[in-house]
């Protein structure tokens, strides 16, 4: 790794040995080189490395979310981010921590037998053990507040008049597809997608995530894809192309949705809703994800309905 890169990773706040895989310890890197190289992890993997890098190395949560952002294929800023504040134990019951034990259940020890640290690494130990060394009188329950499940759909722009009859079709980053809900509610609509640099700039996404973007919007017939600030682009093109309003699916990303407020105030705004993955009428928070399986896992395995 370069000078660049090292100031580049110390400027992030994550520390310039995890970010160039080398750390020392052949779980930690191989997992590093894993997300560089393909923009994907395991789940097992994601985790693991998140624990590590809160618990152990002491990078705040935000930073190591938003390095997994720029590099990760299926990147989304809700469940991204709110992994790794479960990791952290922020609003959860307790902090999720990475054991060797772990580790060699579900990698069958393939990566341990090959470190350099096996048998005196960071992550010797049972759950107990590590919470007594990592944290002072160790990690018992912590209180708080659960995390409230926000009704799919529940989110409309403000504006006024009818639902636009022949509207411009917004695809955004989490419907970058010709099958999203707007999309399919009008499929003879023109299509836009608008890159914005300020989401360049705040989230930094690497060259192997933009090819596979691109590579999504390639699959997108008679698609319109623009560079700038979505209020403006958006209504500029609704009006070149005589639309007379947005479409776009429904979201929980904070910047597509403040955009979305700003249109709304000067063109109709339709927002479609995805199908329902699952039940959620009986969860009522979010603390563990095991009560919420619990809860949904009949009705989430169920087919989507057209």
């Amino acid at each position: 790794m370069g000078a660049g890169q090292a100031g580049a990773a110390a400027g992030s706040g994550m520390p310039a040995d995890v970010v160039a895989a080398a750390t020392g310890m052949a779980c930690i890197d191989d997992f590093v080189r894993r997300l560089h190289a393909t923009g994907w992890l395991h789940n097992h993997g994601r985790m693991w490395l998140a624990s590590w890098l809160v618990h152990v190395r002491g990078v705040p949560w935000r930073a190591g979310a938003d390095w997994f952002l720029a590099h990760l294929l299926d990147g989304d800023p809700a469940s991204n981010h709110l992994s790794w504040q479960w990791v952290a134990g922020t609003f959860s019951a307790k902090p999720y921590l990475f054991n060797r034990e772990n580790l060699e259940a579900f990698t069958a020890g393939t990566l341990c037998r090959r470190c350099p640290v096996f048998g005196v690494c960071d992550v010797e130990g049972s759950y107990e053990e590590l919470a007594e060394r990592l944290f002072v009188g160790g990690a018992g329950p912590r209180s708080g507040p659960g995390l409230k499940i926000r009704p799919a759909g529940d989110w409309r722009p403000g504006g006024s008049g009818g639902p636009p009859r022949r509207p411009l079709v917004w695809l955004t980053l989490d419907s970058v597809s010709d099958l999203g809900p707007a999309a399919a509610a009008h499929p003879d609509a023109p299509r836009l997608f608008v890159v914005d640099p300020a989401w360049l700039a705040a989230e930094r996404p690497s060259l192997k995530r933009l090819v596979f973007l691109w590579e999504c919007l390639a699959d997108v017939p008679n698609l319109e894809v623009h560079l700038g600030d979505p209020r403006t682009v958006l209504a500029d093109r609704a009006t070149a192309l005589g639309c007379d309003g947005i479409a776009l699916a429904d979201t929980p990303c904070p910047r597509v949705r403040r955009a979305a407020e700003s249109l709304a105030a000067v063109l109709p705004l339709e927002v479609r809703a995805w199908p329902t993955f699952c039940d959620a009428s009986r969860v009522a928070d979010l603390g563990r994800f095991s009560r919420y399986w619990q809860k949904v896992s009949r009705s989430a395995l169920q087919p989507t309905p057209a």
